[in-house]
């Protein structure tokens, strides 16, 4: 059973009257709603524990006593729950523990205890967080912002993709109403006309409940660690106090200055003022500097230069610069946003996580800094939505409308179309003789009545007077087109590129950078790349890593090859590749002229890599012939299951 309902069962059992649920929301800083939440759970799972009447709720003694002997405490097991439980003990206190005590504790060995440090070692090293290691005890050193990260980032990856929903997090919080205090924010930003998106609501709510739970603990950041931030608006400041007032009243705390100061800062790093619903690309230099603006253009421009995504919708382009506005805020204030969806978006959009990690190099160029995986995943969700807007425009299918001369019927059907197929249908021709098709090159036909003739072309039979029958036969025909296209465009670009003479099959061990070595050679060898590509392709690795899942398409950063190419490597037994182990690589180096194929190819790799079962066939192949025969089978049965 959770500790949050033990909790609530022992105050119970405290209690020598009914008690309401008025009463337990008070005593634990709840809602009501929540507190009947966990009886309902409570009751789920073990009817005979609780009474509920009009008065409340109280515990039935005797059964409470039997349940409590026959549970059994629950005790972190593998690596990872020991690793989480070994922080908590040791960010809850400044003392140094005692490493025979928490080894007792987790009923492992010493070796096993100390084993599991060294990996604790590793994480926080990354915060600037030392985890000292004598002889006999274990203790947590850095600063209480740190420390505040480490939680944050902690709790962020027991979250999963549960990342929004309160009542997941809420289980990490037993002592404080998270609704509570997400309520009192989107409140005050409402009256203050501040915007913000989901994630960072989130953000800031867990924020919060870290800065509540550990001021409560007399853990509060000292006036030693504050920095001066580049500047704070002096609406943000007033959020930020009213709610540090509300919260406080709340908790019984008292927020100090520094406190409030680091609120406001994360609030102005995760929202704006500016309603980008009511604001045009050129009133931006209002709110925003010209070095900002400047920063966004030329990023735009190397994303266009190289993806072929072009960020000059207005909408996109007011959205984006605002995010880049609010990132340099957070560099400059020593801050960076969490993402729980990271992984999830490397896996199941890498092409859209590529070109957010050339968005990363463009900035190291041009400030000096290198931003996080978190962030830069933030940033694909924005080009995400420009590549999806592009798609609608650009990969419309070129249709013919055949419909008889009968008053304006043929002006109906034709704007039936645009009105439900205005993003994948171009009209080109509109006819009312079957004749005239012979004299069109189409592809699609829509048609009003029934075809004499026996043609290629793909076509569709509508009613004149069109139906909803009509769409989904349009729908399912489009996709259909389109998945035609995709595929020999796909068979046609991948066998232009790969040769026997770079597909390798190997169960040997290896690791990511001796063979990247190797590809990388073979292909010099051939003159498709020069010396520089080699340290291109690190240097990509070294901002992000190219492997999703089990699979790897590393590449340079720059499209500088001598020839477009793509080198195949397979080791079933893996391949170790950051913190992943991939089983298939698929190195592609890419001439300038070319660059457009880029997009193409990674992205068609990427979908039929991200199936589980694909990956599964393609790794057991060892020559080169049926793997292309298996690659395009995939691509076909990817596309027939969508």
């Amino acid at each position: 059973m959770k500790a949050k309902y033990i909790k609530l069962l022992h105050y119970l059992n405290e209690q020598d009257n009914w008690v309401s649920s008025t009463q337990l929301a008070e005593k634990f800083g709840l809602s009501k709603r929540t507190i009947k939440s966990y009886i309902a759970d409570i009751q789920d799972n073990e009817s005979d524990l609780i009474l509920s009447s009009n008065k409340g709720y109280r515990v039935i003694a005797s059964n409470l006593v039997t349940f409590f002997n026959n549970t059994e405490t629950s005790v972190p097991e593998t690596p990872t729950e020991r690793t989480a439980y070994l922080l908590l003990r040791l960010i809850s206190t400044e003392e140094a523990l005692s490493v025979y005590d928490l080894a007792e504790e987790l009923f492992i060995s010493e070796s096993t205890l100390l084993s599991d440090a060294k990996k604790l070692k590793k994480q926080c090293s990354e915060l600037a967080i030392e985890v000292r290691l004598t002889k006999d005890t274990l203790q947590l050193i850095g600063t209480e912002k740190a420390k505040r990260q480490l939680i944050h980032q902690t709790l962020l990856s027991e979250l999963d993709n549960h990342f929004v929903d309160m009542t997941k997090l809420q289980e990490s919080f037993i002592d404080f109403d998270l609704d509570y205090i997400k309520e009192i924010i989107a409140e005050l930003f409402s009256d203050y006309d501040f915007f913000t998106n989901d994630y960072a609501l989130t953000n800031i709510v867990i924020h919060l409940a870290i800065a509540v739970d550990r001021m409560k603990g007399n853990f509060q950041s000292p006036e030693a660690e504050a920095q001066a931030p580049h500047s704070i608006h002096p609406t943000v400041l007033k959020i930020s106090e009213k709610i540090a007032e509300k919260v406080a009243e709340r908790y019984g705390i008292r927020f100090p200055k520094e406190e409030i100061r680091d609120l406001a800062i994360l609030i102005s790093a995760n929202g704006t003022s500016v309603n980008f619903t009511q604001i045009s690309p050129d009133e931006l230099e209002k709110v925003t500097d010209k070095n900002c603006l400047d920063l966004v253009r030329k990023i735009l421009a190397k994303v266009d230069e190289l993806y072929f995504i072009d960020g000059n919708e207005p909408e996109f382009f007011i959205r984006f610069a605002l995010h880049i506005k609010n990132l340099l805020y957070r560099i400059n204030n020593g801050y960076s946003c969490r993402n729980p969806m990271t992984e999830t978006l490397k896996k199941e959009c890498p092409l859209i996580y590529d070109c957010a990690v050339q968005v990363s190099h463009v900035i190291q160029k041009e400030i000096g800094y290198t931003i996080s995986e978190d962030e830069i995943a933030y940033i694909a969700f924005h080009l995400g939505y420009a590549l999806e807007i592009q798609k609608q425009r650009t990969n419309k299918i070129n249709c013919t409308i055949l419909v008889p001369h009968y008053y304006n019927m043929n002006i109906q059907v034709m704007e039936k179309l645009q009105k439900n197929f205005s993003d994948d249908l171009e009209i080109q021709n509109i006819l009312t003789s079957e004749k005239e098709l012979q004299y069109v090159d189409t592809e699609l036909i829509v048609s009003a009545v029934k075809l004499k003739q026996v043609i290629a072309t793909p076509y569709v039979i509508i009613n004149p007077f069109f139906t909803l029958e009509d769409r989904q036969q349009i729908t399912a025909k489009i996709f259909d087109i389109k998945e035609k296209k995709r595929k020999e465009q796909f068979v046609k670009t991948f066998l232009s590129l790969v040769d026997k003479k770079r597909f390798s099959y190997t169960t040997e061990n290896q690791n990511s950078a001796e063979l990247l070595k190797q590809l990388c050679g073979q292909m010099k060898e051939e003159g498709i790349v020069d010396e520089t590509f080699y340290p291109q392709v690190i240097e990509r690795e070294q901002l992000s890593s190219t492997a999703f899942g089990s699979v790897a398409i590393p590449h340079s950063l720059t499209m500088n090859a001598n020839r477009t190419g793509v080198a195949i490597a397979v080791n079933p037994k893996g391949i170790q590749w950051g913190n992943n182990r991939v089983t298939l690589v698929f190195l592609i180096s890419i001439n300038y002229h070319n660059r457009h194929v880029f997009r193409e190819i990674f992205d068609d790799l990427a979908m039929i890599c991200t199936d589980e079962q694909n990956i599964h066939k393609l790794s057991a192949i060892t020559t080169f012939d049926e793997f292309v025969d298996t690659l395009t089978q995939c691509f076909i049965s990817n596309n027939t299951k969508q």
